[in-house]
């Protein structure tokens, strides 16, 4: 089971519950190793019209009023608990034209999570990736991947195959056809080339019908998974908690029971090394 988790949110990203030492607490309760605190960065409304802002619950990340107290927490906590190692990070989107606020983001933190929930197309338009993504605009969501992998800020890419949670093929059905395989063999390689790690998402069986039932499941995506496993990449499992039982709740142990079942091999901690540099 879990005993290091690199994402992990709190209140100040106004969708979860709890300040940085409950979670602490509870991952030392449960024995765990490393945590990593990866609240949801700021999304400025400047960033975008007010429509795509509400559009795309821009509202639902930190403020950057918030961010100096939620760095101080991380600080206070890695001073009060010497028996688990505690790392600072975010979960961002990525829209280039703001690559020089994610970089003054990334200076404070140990590491920065990719967490693609939705991107600007070739004509500027946000898509989100809920509700909008299909066959003609799948390749977007990779180039918005491969632009931000590349910049070198991003230890881990989690939850990559969230695409599938409303994906429409040619024909508006939804299903895993060939064009999210090869864009699923391009996130692999891409990966691979820049050294991160991909997560499989335990918060993303919230969304299924049946968490039972493998067929329901939008993300994690088995068929993404199962392609993974033909790579050598990375692979951790994320419990992105937004509140203190997720450390550790039936979610997570079902992602453990399918990897198991499936095979795949997965990485216990993420090794960070915040050798970044601007």
């Amino acid at each position: 089971m879990l005993k290091n988790n690199y994402h992990t949110h709190m209140k100040y990203c106004n969708h979860a519950e709890g300040m940085v030492i409950d979670y602490v607490k509870e991952a030392l309760r449960l024995g765990f190793l490393e945590l990593g605190m990866s609240d949801h960065a700021p999304v400025l409304e400047s960033f975008m019209s007010k429509e795509e802002y509400l559009n795309n619950y821009g509202y639902d990340t930190m403020k950057l009023s918030d961010v100096e107290d939620y760095l101080n927490q991380i600080k206070e906590c890695q001073k009060k608990f010497s028996n688990i190692k505690l790392y600072s990070g975010f979960e961002t989107e990525y829209l280039e034209e703001q690559k020089d606020f994610y970089l003054s983001l990334r200076t404070k933190v140990d590491y920065f999570n990719l967490g693609i929930h939705f991107f600007k197309d070739k004509n500027g338009n946000v898509l989100n990736c809920y509700t909008d993504l299909n066959y003609d605009n799948l390749d977007e969501y990779y180039l918005n991947a491969k632009k931000a992998i590349e910049t070198k800020m991003y230890q881990a890419f989690v939850h990559p195959d969230l695409f599938m949670y409303g994906y429409k093929d040619k024909n508006g059905c939804h299903t895993f056809d060939e064009k999210c395989e090869e864009i699923t063999r391009k996130i692999a390689l891409l990966a691979i080339e820049n050294n991160i790690y991909l997560e499989i998402n335990a918060n993303g069986l919230k969304y299924c019908k049946d968490k039972h039932d493998l067929n329901t499941w939008l993300y994690p995506c088995p068929k993404f998974w199962e392609i993974m496993k033909e790579y050598n990449v990375k692979i951790i499992v994320g419990a992105d908690a937004h509140t203190i039982a997720a450390l550790s709740n039936e979610n997570v142990r079902l992602v453990y029971d399918f990897i198991k079942k499936s095979g795949i091999n997965i990485e216990e901690k993420m090794v960070i090394t915040n050798d970044f540099k601007c």
